[in-house]
């Protein structure tokens, strides 16, 4: 690949030829100093803010993070109350939807509706005692 380049002073048209070896050096060489370049700024961004930070900033978040903690545990215990009371509806849900499918497969009517073989309804009816 080929990047031209035109002088406006000469008016001269230059090729730099970007897949030879020299000029792929040049471009890493450029790139890795400009990421090390950014990388160093940063730490030292780091350091200078880090050490800004007073014994008293350390002491309010310490609070913050205290205060929110106390808010997830009475979140949690107000989530489980919840689910303790939803698990009794669902228990007789559960329980009144098994007693006529039961009665319904004992029943010599509903076994033929629901495709049961006398050998299964025996085995049923031993299970559920």
């Amino acid at each position: 690949m080929n990047l031209i380049l035109f002088s406006q002073r000469e008016g001269r048209a230059r090729q730099l030829n970007l897949a030879h070896p020299v000029t792929l050096g040049v471009v890493g060489v450029l790139a890795l100093g400009i990421l090390g370049t950014a990388f160093a700024l940063g730490m030292k961004l780091g350091q200078r803010s880090g050490a800004a930070m007073h014994p008293s900033d350390s002491a309010q978040w310490a609070q913050v993070l205290t205060d929110q903690r106390k808010q997830i545990a009475d979140l949690r215990s107000q989530l489980q109350e919840r689910v303790e009371a939803l698990e009794p509806r669902e228990r007789s849900a559960r329980c009144a939807a098994a007693v006529p499918r039961q009665l319904v497969r004992r029943s010599p009517v509903g076994r033929e509706l629901a495709g049961v073989d006398p050998g299964e309804h025996a085995r049923t009816a031993e299970a559920d005692r």
